[in-house]
């Protein structure tokens, strides 16, 4: 169905709310591609534009380019990796990974820490040869690889799980809703919490600094990494000088 170019009474308050938003310049990159995406998706500038493209370069001196990036650092901000995205450097860098390694990329980085562009674009470099290599990098050896790609998947969907969790009871928090009135956020917050550092305890964050992996060093039957060939960041900064 076809919009009426006159905006209804609900319609225009949202309209100068996001504007305000755009225009104020005091808001973060985040809320600013939210406010214009909502201004995109139902076309709240059709009473005086053609397009997006013109009202947002007439209203704002935003060019097209600009305008798509705040808009896809807000889509990313909203995403589940999002709760680890701060700044637009880093929604930039993690929008330049192809999407469908943007969970495993970033749960690396923040398995490594800290999440930095930087860091996301050097992590995500490591996945562009087709070679898996630990956070020293260092290529992970075959017979390694099944292990280190389950711990590194299981870890990744229980990173993510518990996350978006979290970000909810977060949410309730904030927005004070009544329907979450009887629950402990801070019981379930601090639960979320223990949950989310015993999955970093999972993924693979550099090769076994005993074994490497290595069947010659005793691999199989390595007491350090009880056989994984790999340490967590944890166990690495314990024991990575062994």
């Amino acid at each position: 169905m076809e919009l009426q170019n006159t905006l209804t009474a609900y319609e225009q308050e949202r309209f100068t709310e996001c504007q305000n938003k755009v225009a104020s310049g005091l808001q973060t990159c985040f809320e600013v591609g939210a406010a214009l995406t909502e201004i995109r998706d139902k076309r709240l500038y059709r009473e005086d534009f053609n397009t997006f493209e013109e009202y947002t370069q007439t209203r704002f001196q935003i060019g097209s380019s600009h305008t798509y990036r705040l808009i896809e650092a807000a889509e990313i901000k909203a995403s589940p990796i999002g709760e680890n995205i701060s700044n637009e450097a880093q929604a930039r860098a993690i929008a330049a990974v192809p999407e469908e390694a943007r969970e495993e990329v970033m749960a690396q980085v923040v398995e490594s820490g800290p999440v930095t562009a930087a860091a996301i674009t050097e992590v995500a470099a490591t996945k562009d040869d087709g070679i898996e290599r630990d956070q020293n990098g260092l290529e992970v050896p075959a017979n390694v690889r099944p292990l280190w790609d389950k711990a590194y998947s299981e870890s990744r969907d229980m990173l993510f799980a518990y996350s978006s969790l979290r970000n909810k009871f977060k949410k309730a928090v904030k927005e004070k809703d009544s329907i979450f009135c009887e629950i402990s956020h801070s019981e379930n917050i601090g639960l979320l919490n223990t949950l989310y550092a015993n999955a970093k305890l999972i993924a693979p964050y550099a090769l076994c600094s005993k074994c490497k992996g290595e069947q010659d060093l005793g691999w199989s039957n390595c007491d350090l990494c009880h056989a994984r060939g790999f340490l967590s960041q944890f166990a690495w900064k314990m024991f990575g000088n062994v």
